[in-house]
């Protein structure tokens, strides 16, 4: 019994820190309890930036072809120089970059850079 009061005390203390720090949960408007809509979600993303993440076997040579094809600038090579933080001209549909670069066989993922904001 003990031990599952302590248990439950430790649960408590992480969950109300979590809670202090907003990690517990979504920001959600406190009045309403309606988080951010899916729109105001999908816009939380640099406007010009994408992560693009190239298989292992793709060569760095290759690599650069097809982001010349596309436009981009390199800002930071990650992961063993596999994932790629990529920047475009200000008049680019980052949605469409994305698909185009995703229908690559060499590409094993791509995102829009998402933005985090802490309070």
């Amino acid at each position: 019994m003990h031990v599952c009061f302590q248990r439950l005390a430790c649960i408590g203390v992480l969950l109300g820190s979590l809670t202090a720090c907003g990690m517990a949960a979504p920001d959600r408007d406190r009045a309403s309890g309606v988080g951010p809509s899916q729109s105001e979600v999908a816009q939380q993303h640099a406007p010009d930036e994408l992560l693009v993440k190239f298989k292992p076997n793709v060569s760095r040579d290759r690599i650069e072809a097809i982001n010349q094809r596309f436009g981009a600038s390199v800002k930071r090579v990650l992961d063993q120089g596999r994932l790629y933080h990529l920047s475009f001209s200000q008049s680019v549909n980052v949605r469409e970059l994305v698909n185009a670069y995703e229908q690559l066989p060499e590409v094993e993922y791509a995102e829009p850079n998402y933005t985090v904001k802490t309070q």
